[in-house]
């Protein structure tokens, strides 16, 4: 199955709205397959679903100026992440 990394800004939202959107945004990504949040809005994902699916399923709830990357990854993951983060990556990945 695919993993990915999906990272986001939200630009021009009210305070009660970006906290609504990042929250719909979080139920999303973690109906999409297996999920974890790595960063305030940086998730990696191991879904069925191809990066035009999930493109066209999360751009849904963005507005004009915010923003997102979608990328394929492969392992191995490294990063200044704690030993239980580093572990989910190489178990889920």
């Amino acid at each position: 199955m695919p993993s990915y990394i999906i990272s986001y800004d939200l630009n021009h939202h009210t305070p009660e709205d970006y906290e609504k959107v990042r929250e719909e945004l979080r139920l999303i990504i973690s109906e999409l397959g297996v999920s974890r949040r790595y960063l305030t809005t940086t998730y990696l994902l191991n879904s069925p679903c191809t990066l035009f699916q999930i493109e066209n399923i999360l751009c849904k709830r963005l507005k004009g100026p915010d923003r997102m990357l979608i990328c394929e990854i492969n392992t191995p993951v490294a990063g200044w992440l704690s030993t239980e983060e580093i572990q989910w990556a190489k178990s889920n990945l």
